[in-house]
């Protein structure tokens, strides 16, 4: 079982990636603020994040946290191609482009 965080201000993609991965352990959270807390209360093996749930200075916090536990998978999920630059930015180990298939995302905690 895998500690997965979910950061996205979609709720229906949110209960979407929480029913899918029913059988991990995850937290789903709606907007930046709540990002440094969660991270700081726990150790996530996967982080899968809705590129519009975040503003910059959430870009940045996940940033230094992949710099800091090279481990951690970060997977970022955007409606928008112009996306990906970000994600390469921040380091993401994938990036998909919405809508992401259930098979996609079992993959994504593999």
């Amino acid at each position: 079982m895998k500690k997965v965080l979910i950061i996205d201000n979609d709720e229906t993609s949110s209960l979407y990636y929480s029913l899918i991965l029913k059988l991990h352990d995850t937290t789903v959270i709606k907007d930046e603020n709540e990002v440094t807390q969660k991270i700081a209360e726990s150790n996530y093996d996967v982080i899968i994040i809705n590129r519009y749930a975040l503003g910059n200075s959430g870009l940045i916090i996940l940033k230094d946290l992949k710099i800091k536990n090279k481990n951690l998978k970060i997977v970022m999920v955007a409606t928008y191609p112009e996306a990906l630059k970000e994600s390469l930015d921040i380091k993401c180990d994938s990036f998909y482009l919405k809508p992401i298939s259930s098979q996609e995302i079992m993959s994504i905690v593999k």
